[in-house]
């Protein structure tokens, strides 16, 4: 059986736009790839989001709702790290002849991280979503 995936049209221009990283080494090797980032020359003054200020801005942009923007995004904002690839992920992206990242890895372990955002939350207790609704709903078991 075969994973359905779907996007919406607005979401078509997202296929590609993803990053990765790999890592035979696992955890313990992370931070050889931080510190050795050539994407972006700007990595070297990454700041950690705990030590951000209003001043680490470039003047024009220090505005505190900005500033506050990015704080409240920031919270949001999670490392996503995986060892597994589903053996039924699709091998192209939805009416695309683009390959789907790692479709063809789910015989490897290999760590993978990259970066996500908290789009929702559902609570389970003892298997059973938490969600306030009387009755079945989409994903009701864990």
């Amino acid at each position: 059986m075969r994973s359905i995936v779907s996007l919406h049209d607005n979401d078509i221009n997202k296929i590609g736009d993803h990053e990765t990283q790999e890592s035979e080494g696992g955890e313990a090797d992370l931070h050889k790839y931080f510190a050795g980032c050539k994407k972006n020359a700007g990595h070297k003054q990454f700041i950690p989001v705990d030590k951000f200020t209003l001043k680490h801005l470039p003047e024009r942009y220090q505005d505190k709702d900005l500033y506050e923007y990015i704080k409240i995004i920031s919270n949001q904002t999670v490392r996503v790290s995986v060892t597994m690839t589903s053996p039924h992920r699709p091998d192209v992206w939805p009416k695309t002849t683009q390959p789907y990242p790692f479709h063809n890895m789910s015989d490897r372990r290999n760590l993978r991280t990259g970066s996500g955002r908290v789009k929702f939350i559902n609570k389970y207790i003892d298997g059973f979503k938490q969600n306030g609704i009387i009755g079945r709903t989409d994903s009701a078991l864990c």
